[in-house]
C-alpha cells in the first residue's frame, strides 16, 4: 500500500485526469492513448465484493483486497496517464523505426518519455525518465490479444542495476483470464506469487503463495468463487499443505 501511494502521488504531479482537457493535442504526432485491453485481469461478482466490504469475515476482506491490489497494478494505472500539452514543458514527439511513437516533456529535472505502438496484433506501453545520469523505466504494459505481461521497476540509486517489483504474465482463451503475478523483494528474489483463474461469468480461484522463514514460497491461501460470489478461502501452513483455517463465503 506505501508503494501504491507514493506511485499515485508521483504521478498525480505530472498526470492530467480531468477528461474534458485534450487527449489528442497537437503535434507532430498527434498523441493518442494507448490501446491497452481494459479488461479487469481478475474480475469477481458483485456480491463477493459485498460480503468483503462489510467487513464481517477478515479471511475474505483480505482476499478481496489482494484482488484490487492485482487488478490495479495489472491494468488500472494505464488509464492515468493523459495528458494535455499544453500544460506541459518541453513537449516532443517523435515516431520511432520500430513503428511505436514517443512522447517526451520536462518534469523537475527528469525528461519523462511515454512511448506507446498499436497494431492489430499488438499493442505494448511504456513509461520511463531520463535525466543526465541515469534511465529508469518505471512501467511496461504489452497486449498480444490472447497473452501478455505487465512490468514495474525501481532502482535502488543511479548507478544500480534495474530491479523488478512486480512482473504480471497472462494468457486469454475464450474469455478464461490465467495470470501469475509476482512481487520482488532484495536482491530481485520472488517474494510474493499470486495464480488466479477468472472466467467470463466472473467465478474463479486465486492462489497466493509467501516467503517462510528460510526464505522460501509456500502456497499460503487459496480462494475459490462462482458466478454468484459463493466460495470458500483455505490458509495453510509453511509445509503449504497443512490447513490452519478454512471457511465458507
Amino acid at each position: 500500500w506505501i508503494m501504491i501511494l507514493a506511485v499515485s502521488l508521483f504521478f498525480s504531479g505530472c498526470s492530467k485526469k480531468d477528461k474534458s482537457t485534450s487527449d489528442n493535442p497537437s503535434g507532430t504526432n498527434n498523441y493518442t492513448a494507448p490501446a491497452i485491453t481494459n479488461d479487469t485481469l481478475i474480475k469477481i461478482p458483485s456480491q463477493m465484493e459485498d460480503k468483503a466490504n462489510n467487513g464481517s469475515d477478515y479471511n475474505l476482506t483480505l482476499g478481496v483486497a489482494q484482488i484490487d491490489i492485482i487488478n490495479a497494478l495489472s491494468t488500472g494505472l494505464s488509464d492515468a496517464f493523459v495528458y494535455d500539452q499544453s500544460t506541459i514543458d518541453g513537449w516532443s514527439s517523435s515516431k520511432n523505426s520500430d513503428g511505436s511513437v514517443s512522447y517526451s516533456w520536462k518534469y523537475l529535472y527528469y525528461t519523462v518519455t511515454l512511448t506507446t505502438y498499436n497494431s492489430k496484433s499488438e499493442s505494448w506501453w511504456r513509461y520511463e525518465e531520463d535525466s543526465l545520469s541515469y534511465s529508469l523505466p518505471l512501467y511496461y504494459i504489452d497486449n498480444k490479444g490472447t497473452s501478455g505481461e505487465t512490468d514495474w521497476f525501481t532502482k535502488n540509486s543511479f548507478s544500480a542495476p534495474l530491479d523488478s517489483v512486480w512482473k504480471d504474465t497472462w494468457t486469454k482463451n475464450n474469455g478464461v483470464y490465467n495470470s501469475t503475478f509476482l512481487g520482488f523483494g532484495d536482491a530481485n528474489m520472488v517474494d510474493t506469487k499470486y495464480v488466479s483463474v477468472s472466467n467470463a461469468d466472473k467465478s474463479g480461484s486465486l492462489d497466493v503463495y509467501e516467503l517462510d522463514d528460510n526464505n522460501h514460497l509456500y502456497h499460503s491461501w487459496n480462494y475459490v468463487w462462482d458466478k454468484n460470489g459463493v466460495g470458500s478461502y483455505t490458509n495453510y501452513d509453511t509445509d503449504g499443505t497443512t490447513v490452519l483455517v478454512t471457511g465458507t463465503f
